[in-house]
């Protein structure tokens, strides 16, 4: 199976919390895999997330908007709204 990405992405380990804009409920989560124009997030319990949101990366006390890309069971991917410079310096390294 061919990989669509468009970028490489780096294997993380990374505690997270996708804040929903309409309703300002959070879900904390772990992000999975990054690169700098997306990621894979994995949540403890089934959550509804909607096409956009925010997510706040907390070893990075980082927030940023994200469209949801796809979600199947508790995990979900997201793309960036910006690209984040200082992730692709670590996955080029």
């Amino acid at each position: 199976m061919k990989d669509l990405r468009e970028e490489k992405r780096m294997r993380s380990i990374k505690g997270a919390r996708a804040i929903v804009a309409d309703s300002g409920t959070g879900f904390d989560c772990i992000i999975r895999d990054i690169s700098g124009s997306g990621a894979r997030i994995v949540f403890d319990d089934l959550v509804t997330l909607g096409s956009r949101f925010q997510l706040h990366i907390k070893t990075e006390n980082k927030t940023m908007r994200v469209s949801t890309s796809w979600q199947k069971g508790r995990q979900a991917g997201v793309h960036f709204d910006e690209k984040l410079p200082w992730i692709e310096r670590h996955v080029a390294a």
